[in-house]
């Protein structure tokens, strides 16, 4: 484990397309491997009666999720440049986002990771509200990340929208499960970080790590409760449900080498980072006025009595008291 003073770049394999502004982008071999399995499948099953519109369905699956990806990548790199972060690269992988951006631990991380399945999951929202207004099926039906939609007829604008809807959350849910190189891993890593500031990195990956074993067990523990009780008809869930536990287990035993610990040296302010400088200056400056003046202050009570305070006199106190109350509870 590096040290947090210690900035380095993770570059996944894949294509690249460019650089721009400090920013690589790049296309995941993932991604294109499963575009390739995809139309390969897709050709091949093409044969059967009614699968004729096949290879096209195969196309707007693949591209729905480059898109959904692309969206995820870009709410990263917003979210990051909002909080004074920097986005160092932007990929699209099989599973959706996959870039790294540079970013100071704790909640910044952690609402940077967030942003991106956020973004899809409004997505998914969004196309699933419009349909479902115009009477094509209910919410759940298109938004069960466990049970793809169904597509009846030739291939339309409806059943595009179905698939983007369920794809959009899909790929917000797996982004959100703490695997290995999913955002949900960053996340849980920024939460450590958050509330236990004091944790050194390899102890925050110790923590993440029990996390994501209790999830684990939880996930398995689900799927034998779904194997008990659920409706025998349609494609049995618990052995997602159950795969999804065993991999989160062996997940948990990896460091993600998206996570990078920038030290607070290196860390760009942005302009709330600024703001709250701003603002600490302004009271840094008040304290040291009121401290001027409260030996006269003070003496002029003790000659006079309290009643000879003007009101100017007695909100120096007081904001020297809170001060005061301030800079103990700091200690």
């Amino acid at each position: 484990m590096r040290s947090p003073s210690q900035i380095f770049d993770f570059t996944p394999s894949g294509l690249r397309l460019g650089r721009w502004r400090g920013t690589t982008y790049a296309i995941g071999w993932s991604y294109l491997g499963l575009g390739a399995v995809l139309f390969v499948a897709a050709w091949w099953l093409k044969v059967w009666p009614g699968n004729q519109d096949l290879p096209w369905l195969a196309l707007v699956v693949w591209l729905a999720i480059g898109f959904v990806g692309g969206l995820q990548e870009s709410a990263h790199a917003v979210t990051a440049w909002l909080l004074g972060g920097k986005s160092r690269l932007m990929m699209i992988a099989g599973h959706g986002g996959a870039g790294q951006y540079r970013i100071f631990g704790g909640p910044r991380q952690a609402i940077v990771a967030a942003a991106g399945p956020a973004s899809s999951c409004l997505l998914a929202l969004l196309v699933a509200g419009i349909l479902m207004f115009r009477g094509e099926a209910s919410l759940w039906q298109m938004l069960d990340p466990l049970r793809p939609p169904e597509l009846v007829g030739r291939l339309n604008l409806v059943s595009i929208g179905k698939v983007v809807a369920w794809i959009a959350i899909t790929l917000s849910v797996v982004q959100m499960l703490p695997l290995w190189r999913c955002d949900g891993r960053t996340l849980l890593d920024g939460l450590v970080a958050t509330f236990r500031p004091h944790y050194t990195p390899s102890a925050r990956a110790h923590a993440a790590a029990v996390v994501i074993g209790w999830i684990a067990f939880a996930m398995v523990g689900l799927s034998l409760g779904v194997a008990m009780f659920e409706d025998r008809q349609g494609v049995p869930r618990w052995p997602v449900l159950a795969a999804v536990g065993l991999v989160l287990w062996m997940s948990g035993q990896k460091v993600d080498p998206r996570i990078r610990v920038i030290d607070a040296k290196h860390q760009p302010i942005g302009w709330l980072g600024a703001r709250r400088i701003r603002q600490a200056h302004h009271r840094e400056i008040r304290e040291a006025s009121d401290i001027a003046q409260l030996d006269a202050i003070l003496d002029r009570m003790t000659q006079h009595g309290a009643d000879s305070l003007s009101h100017a006199d007695r909100a120096v106190l007081k904001r020297a008291s809170l001060a005061l109350k301030r800079h103990s509870n700091k200690s």
